[in-house]
């Protein structure tokens, strides 16, 4: 079809002609008079069903053709002068065009992630790793102690956090507290706590505070003679976190640490035996770590006995139940019941026997 160019006519109503470049033009005027594009494509829309004076169609109208002279029909704009179309793309335009100024120029997403401390963070597994039992921190009371006089005799809970952190690390603590009044097993003769801040500017004052917020969740006063909480130097921080892959980092943005969570247990003499991450721990995966890392020292026969069927998994932190050593272990544990039956039976037999033949003795 032929685009359309605007004609008015004495009577001032619009009428179209062919025009160029698909814009109509106001009457008596070229594309130089063109009043704006948003202009001609309304002027354009009007046209849609009408018929030019020489009798060719106007506006791709298929209805008869207009006699010679005639002029197109008229029609009526829209109320308001508007086409919905129009109106719509130009709103969503502006939105877009609104969107792309408030976007940061200049940033790309890989140069947001290399700048985000997200990065430096993680609790990297290093079992059998020797903790260095040398390094000199300070306890809650504010005495100067060594690592090393909290390990020799029992499994050691270690656990890493930030006393002013003002979010995960004050769940951290009560989470393990709670974990530690279900475990099954006496803090103290089975194992000991230690609790190390990881910022060198914290106190022994803030070290003692939060040791009484988790001596509350715990319920027993006594437990602090068990549960250490530690402040020290950014040098002995660093040999302590790096042994056991414990990476954290200051966020500037934010003005907090950024880190992870969760607890090491340590073998008497040192070595990092097991993790578990998060805030809370499930105790029984607590309970096998310290049986475990105490080398069967603790626990009774019974926990040694789920030992066989559970074994540690270091990607999830967790124990998990091994299918194949299951069933050997329900299989023995059946075939020992069965034999047991089956020998109370045969002495029972034996006995009535006997009873039997002295009674035809007598």
């Amino acid at each position: 079809m032929s685009p359309v160019r605007a004609i008015v006519p004495a009577s001032g109503n619009p009428t179209f002609r062919p025009g160029r470049a698909g814009l109509a033009f106001p009457a008596g005027g070229g594309p130089d008079a063109a009043r704006s594009p948003a202009a001609a494509l309304r002027a354009a829309s009007f046209g849609s069903h009408a018929h030019d004076a020489g009798g060719s169609r106007c506006g791709g109208d298929r209805g008869p053709r207009a006699g010679a002279g005639e002029e197109c029909s008229r029609v009526r704009p829209r109320a308001g002068g508007e086409n919905p179309g129009i109106a719509i793309v130009a709103a969503f335009v502006t939105v877009a065009l609104a969107v792309l100024a408030l976007a940061p120029a200049g940033v790309s997403g890989e140069a947001l992630e290399a700048t985000s401390p997200a990065r430096e963070v993680g609790f990297d597994q290093k079992l059998g790793a020797q903790i260095p039992l040398s390094l000199e921190f300070r306890d809650d009371a504010g005495r100067t102690v060594r690592l090393g006089d909290y390990f020799g005799q029992k499994a050691v809970v270690i656990q890493l956090v930030y006393y002013e952190c003002p979010m995960i690390c004050g769940l951290a603590i009560e989470g393990l507290a709670k974990s530690l009044k279900a475990v099954g097993l006496e803090p103290g003769s089975d194992f000991t706590i230690v609790t190390v801040s990881f910022n060198p500017r914290e106190t022994p004052e803030q070290a003692l505070q939060r040791k009484e917020e988790a001596l509350r969740v715990y319920g027993d006063a006594g437990l602090g003679k068990s549960w250490h909480f530690l402040v020290g130097r950014k040098e002995e921080i660093l040999s302590l976190t790096s042994t056991v892959g414990f990476r954290y980092a200051w966020d500037e943005e934010q003005q907090q640490f950024a880190h992870a969570t969760g607890i090491v247990i340590a073998t008497p003499d040192g070595r990092v035996a097991r993790y578990f991450f998060g805030v809370e721990h499930t105790p029984r995966d607590m309970k096998f770590g310290l049986i475990e890392a105490s080398g069967g020292e603790i626990g009774s026969f019974t926990d040694q006995l789920l030992l066989l069927c559970y074994h540690y998994n270091p990607t999830t932190g967790r124990y998990g139940m091994i299918a194949m050593t299951s069933i050997r272990v329900g299989g023995a544990i059946t075939v020992v019941v069965l034999g047991g039956f089956v020998l109370l039976m045969l002495l029972r037999e034996r006995r009535r026997s006997r009873a039997g033949a002295l009674a035809e003795g007598a």
